[in-house]
């Protein structure tokens, strides 16, 4: 091994290492979301509310609508059923009303993006708050609203001291309103 790979292995476990140990758990983003109820039942309304247009999915994260101009001239190879910031004019003055107030929210939040998408025509919302992925593997935390499938949770098996990493292990935790904390651990 040269000098240099010496020095950035080391480097890359400690980074590595100090993503897993901040990791928020359920208990964590169930009382976040308690405290905020009322944000994340604002911002579902909000977020459903722009699939009333002409496409289908929608990823937004802070900062997108302060950006839009230049986000107009760099994805016009997106699929059609995805939002497409050229088109920004055409959806109106409430549309982007609705994009600012999101945008506030996930900064109130502390979370960074959302995906908004129409999924079997039903809203489905999903907010990363933590991921760690390579090569295929890898353990996702976040909240979810309106999820495809729901899995049961079960304290015995879920809670992080519990987990078998080696297995596939998903949950989804209910909170209110359509929201949940939703994992997934794919070996």
């Amino acid at each position: 091994m040269n000098k240099m790979t010496k020095v950035i292995i080391p480097i890359m476990l400690l980074s590595l290492m100090s993503a897993c140990s901040q990791q928020v758990q359920e208990k964590e983003l169930s009382e976040h979301f308690m405290d905020n109820q009322s944000k994340f039942e604002r911002l579902s309304n909000l977020s459903c509310t722009l699939l009333n247009n002409d496409f289908k999915a929608m990823q937004y994260a802070v900062g997108d609508y302060d950006n839009r101009e230049s986000k107009a001239k760099t994805n016009e190879q997106i699929k059609d059923y995805k939002f497409k910031w050229a088109n920004l004019n055409k959806y109106g003055a409430q549309f982007e009303n609705n994009l600012k107030e999101i945008d506030k929210l996930l900064v109130d939040l502390d979370v960074d993006e959302i995906l908004i998408r129409e999924l079997s025509g039903e809203c489905r919302l999903y907010i990363d708050v933590w991921s760690i992925w390579m090569t295929g593997e890898g353990q996702e935390m976040g909240y979810l609203f309106n999820p495809e499938t729901i899995y049961e949770y079960d304290p015995e098996i879920h809670s992080k001291s519990n987990r078998d990493l080696k297995t596939q292990i998903d949950f989804t935790l209910p909170l209110s309103s359509g929201w949940y904390v939703g994992y997934s651990n794919t070996p």
